[in-house]
């Protein structure tokens, strides 16, 4: 009898301190899910852009390890095209870039010495002993969306996180660092977990930065500035099938000076890229010639021309070629030199943009001729009709591009009323009444005009002490070399 009184002293007991535990509690009714501005799961929209901005971007070092989502821990050493280099901070990897550019279509590679530790996208660190290895671990970024970084926002850390218990309510504050702690925090939750933002925060996006009060703004911000940079990570070296290429050849020629006062027009010319899109997008220049050279642009009238290079270039279509012109310098008959600069011109191109797209087909070979306009690039200060009067020359390049494979030749002789030969001639080449361009007739009475494009031109020919003689309608056909004889009457 006296173990059934202690008994139920003691179940009166509990049951008591139950009791007072639910009268404590609220009632499961009054609670609420916060609302969007106050909380969001980890598989929402929101949740997701937050995972993929926390990832760590591994696109700078992607010259050396060709994989946007492991960065490779500095330094490193290794071998390019012969050369050994040591990366051992991240402005090392530019010299690398520059020179990859100069021939990006190259199949060989940086050939990284091992064993060396590599930072994965997940903010973890793995040693790693061999290419093997390391293309193993690039090749697992693809597909499993770890290398969909987002560059283009930027949270000013630190910010603190709300989590949430089963109730819904508030169960911890957390203070968050940087990316890798945002992405470790993110990876404790399941998708329908809540979590909030403590705002306002700061964020920089790729249109400048802002301050953001809640969910939505975040979320836009995303939005927008994803709309406005570009998230493609350059990739440096071609691991599948062999890229489809075409030739490029340069040749260089002039449209020659109208006086004979002169012996030399000298320029020098360092670099020429051609480039595909616009001239400040982030698609990059290609190096098509890079041997800095000086030439006598005298050395090269009526059809000679200088083979500048002959390079591989991927199928496609590209803009316009960037020239870069250090200096120049003329030399008169009387022994006089002038030496012209230009302020930046071996870091500032001058942009050529032929009438149409530069073309690259498959085992095919474009012909692009760059010509050099003498008169109109060394302007004479002072009188070109004397040695004495010259005092000098303003230098600005102008240089105009066609392709010999869409483009046509104009070539002759220059006689006198007998049929002897004339040099010095001036024959000028109109196109619709406006100046085309010119050319002087050599010792033996010849001239040649290259890169015409296909139409009907007028030819005017004079030389002092003859009458001026003109040609209509003279009709330039592609691929094809018009020749013409040019009598000139002499007046005395």
């Amino acid at each position: 009898m006296q173990r059934q009184i202690t008994f139920l002293k003691q179940f009166i007991v509990l049951m008591s301190l139950v009791i007072s535990a639910i009268s404590c509690q609220e009632p499961t009714e009054d609670i609420t899910e916060p609302g969007k501005e106050a909380a969001f799961t980890k598989g929402s929209t929101l949740g997701q852009l937050l995972q993929k901005m926390s990832l760590k971007d591994g696109s700078d070092d992607n010259v050396i390890d060709n994989a946007s989502c492991l960065t490779l821990v500095l330094p490193v050493k290794g071998s390019f095209r012969g050369k050994a280099f040591t990366v051992s901070k991240e402005a090392d990897l530019a010299v690398l870039q520059d020179i990859y550019y100069l021939n990006p279509y190259q199949s060989d590679r940086f050939l990284l010495d091992f064993p060396l530790r590599v930072i994965k996208s997940d903010h973890t660190e793995v040693a790693v002993s061999s290419q093997e290895e390391l293309d193993v671990l690039a090749a697992l970024c693809v597909g499993n969306g770890l290398d969909d970084d987002i560059e283009c926002v930027d949270i000013e850390y630190p910010i603190s996180m709300a989590t949430y218990d089963l109730q819904n309510q508030i169960a911890d504050i957390r203070t968050v660092a940087d990316d890798a702690s945002l992405f470790q925090l993110l990876n404790e939750f399941n998708n329908d977990d809540l979590l909030s933002i403590q705002f306002p925060i700061q964020v920089a996006t790729s249109i400048g930065a802002q301050v953001i009060e809640g969910n939505t703004a975040l979320q836009n911000a995303f939005d927008t500035a994803q709309d406005t940079c570009d998230e493609g990570d350059r990739v440096f070296y071609n691991t599948g099938l062999p890229l489809a290429t075409g030739k490029l050849e340069l040749l260089l020629t002039d449209a020659p000076f109208p006086i004979d006062l002169i012996e030399e027009a000298n320029v020098t010319i360092v670099k020429i890229e051609v480039k595909t899109g616009d001239a400040n997008d982030t698609i990059p220049f290609i190096t098509v010639f890079n041997e800095p050279t000086t030439f006598n642009l005298l050395d090269l009238s009526n059809g000679i021309t200088a083979k500048l290079s002959e390079t591989a270039l991927p199928v496609g279509s590209y803009s316009f070629f960037s020239v870069y012109v250090s200096e120049g310098s003329v030399l008169l008959k009387d022994g006089r030199l002038f030496d012209l600069k230009i302020p930046s011109g071996d870091k500032s191109g001058i942009k050529v943009k032929p009438a149409f797209d530069i073309e690259i087909e498959e085992g095919e070979s474009a012909s692009y001729l760059l010509d050099f306009d003498v008169s109109s690039s060394f302007v004479v200060r002072g009188n070109s009709n004397t040695p004495a009067g010259i005092n000098g020359f303003n230098f600005k390049p102008v240089i105009r591009t066609s392709n010999q494979h869409s483009t046509g030749t104009l070539s002759g002789t220059v006689n006198d009323q007998n049929g002897a030969v004339l040099s010095g001639a001036q024959v000028a080449l109109f196109a619709a009444d406006t100046l085309h361009t010119t050319a002087l007739s050599g010792e033996d009475g010849k001239f040649t005009i290259l890169g015409l494009t296909p139409g009907g031109y007028q030819v005017q020919a004079e030389l002092i002490d003859h009458e001026t003689s003109t040609l209509d309608d003279l009709l330039i056909e592609k691929g094809k070399e018009t020749t013409v004889t040019i009598n000139l009457t002499n007046i005395n």
